[in-house]
């Protein structure tokens, strides 16, 4: 997932004075973190202004402050430009994953990557435990999940949610009356949206957008129109359920030849560009915040496993083509505005 790394101004400042030539490992770490899409850098980018007017007539700095200029290019950057970031990082509940200060060493380079890619890829679990009247949630698996999340989304101005199942678990349709109802998982898919827009969405003290892909199977059942209001009533009170950002949920026609398409759960954070910046798999759906009672579950209470998988970058192009498909398919919308 983003993996954000804090470049302090004193760092800032030591990268102007360190002798290029035999610095070598420094700099070509810093190189990698340059050119690896998944790392934003946190920091003041008028202070790298200031720097190079305070060394630029000194030749013997002349590659270091190139290289300055190529760390203030990088596109993936979050700029605090103020001196108090400690107060800053609260106020935009920027989870921060290294801190790279005065005190940098090389012999610390090791344990950096180490603790980049730890982020990087590391499997994010939500584990189900039953209680004596509730599902118990680990804390610390719980504020993990949040500040992962949390992260993509501040740096990102678009969350996907692609799950096809959706309907199907808002919704079915009564063997009796053959008139279509809420469905015994309808509470979790909405917590679970619930839990996003006052967890993530709420905090992030900008302008977002929720877009929700999935299929419709149950039009496949020859009683669903006869209540498809119903149905359609259901999924309005599910989108509505996010209150801080716009939303939408795009529920497509049902097709064999299109169901096959991608079958994986998906979170995908695209930037303003539609650039897609980071992804993962979600494992086994976007209902994973159960609030309701054991006796509501009846037999289903059952401890689950929640699995959040980053997407591999090698794996973006060919997950964009999926997703564009599926958004090509012709389908109803239904918004949380007018």
């Amino acid at each position: 997932m983003i993996v954000t790394v804090h470049l302090t101004n004193s760092f800032l400042d030591k990268l102007c004075t360190i002798n290029f030539n035999e610095s070598e490992k420094i700099f070509l770490f810093i190189k990698e973190l340059l050119e690896d899409k998944s790392i934003f850098f946190v920091g003041d980018k008028d202070f790298i202004n200031e720097l190079n007017k305070k060394y630029h007539k000194k030749n013997n700095f002349e590659k270091n402050l190139i290289f300055l200029s190529y760390i203030k290019q990088k596109s993936s950057w979050i700029d605090i430009n103020i001196q108090n970031y400690k107060e800053v990082f609260k106020k935009k509940n920027l989870p921060i994953d290294l801190n790279l200060d005065k005190d940098f060493f090389v012999d610390k380079i090791d344990n950096y990557k180490k603790k980049i890619n730890s982020v990087k890829f590391k499997f994010l679990k939500l584990h189900l435990l039953k209680g004596s009247l509730f599902y118990i949630y680990k804390e610390d698996e719980l504020n993990s999940f949040k500040q992962n999340l949390l992260k993509a989304t501040i740096v990102s101005d678009k969350i996907i949610l692609w799950d096809q199942y959706i309907p199907d678990n808002l919704a079915r349709i009564n063997k009796f009356t053959k008139r279509i109802e809420k469905h015994l998982y309808f509470n979790d898919y909405c917590n679970t949206l619930k839990f996003l827009d006052n967890e993530i969405f709420s905090k992030i003290n900008k302008k977002y957008f929720c877009e929700i892909l999935t299929m419709n199977k149950l039009e496949n059942d020859w009683n669903f129109k006869k209540s498809q209001n119903l149905f359609e009533n259901i999924v309005s009170e599910y989108i509505k359920k996010i209150k801080n950002v716009k939303g939408v949920i795009h529920v497509k026609s049902m097709d064999d030849d299109n169901w096959d398409i991608k079958h994986s759960r998906l979170m995908l954070f695209k930037d303003h560009d539609n650039q897609l910046l980071a992804y993962c798999v979600v494992e086994q759906g976007m209902d994973f915040i159960k609030r309701e009672k054991k006796n509501y579950y009846g037999k289903k209470f059952k401890k689950r496993i929640y699995t959040f998988t980053p997407g591999n970058v090698v794996n973006f192009d060919e997950t964009l083509k999926d997703i564009t498909q599926i958004t090509n398919i012709y389908g109803k919308p239904f918004s949380n505005f007018a």
